[in-house]
């Protein structure tokens, strides 16, 4: 079994290391460990995440993350809640619906919770044929 395998925590394909115990072969990654199996169906990569993240910062390397490691094809920023609900709209409006909402629990404006709560109504009376993931991030 050569070639490379996708690592699940990694989120990267990687060339695997080969461990022998109790007689039976196991493959690794080299980078965290994770055992890893061929067989396993790689991950999605997502066409468009929203993420809503009063820091600057972290909400640049959020999306640093998502696109480098092959995540996300395309990461939409907001600031806080309320730029969230209208990106999404926004988004949505274009034909491009995000396929991950990430909110920041606590932040100005409308807060993480009140901004997911606004999803749902929006998913709601858009009728959403399926709700849009959200993780949240504190």
């Amino acid at each position: 079994m050569a070639g490379k395998i996708l690592c699940a925590s990694c989120g990267v394909e990687v060339e695997p290391f080969v461990m022998l115990a109790g007689g039976e072969e196991t493959r690794r990654c080299p980078d965290c460990g994770l055992e890893l199996h061929a067989d396993e169906v790689a991950i999605k990569i997502l066409d468009s995440v929203i993420v809503a993240e009063d820091s600057g910062a972290l909400r640049h390397k959020l999306a640093e993350l998502l696109t480098e490691r092959g995540m996300a094809k395309g990461v939409v920023r907001c600031a806080d809640g309320s730029e969230f609900i209208t990106a999404f709209m926004d988004q949505h409006l274009k034909g491009r619906t995000p396929k991950l909402a990430v909110l920041d629990v606590n932040m100005p404006i409308i807060n993480g919770i009140n901004a997911a709560i606004a999803l749902r109504a929006i998913e709601k009376g858009y009728e959403f044929s399926k709700p849009t993931p959200i993780l949240f991030f504190t």
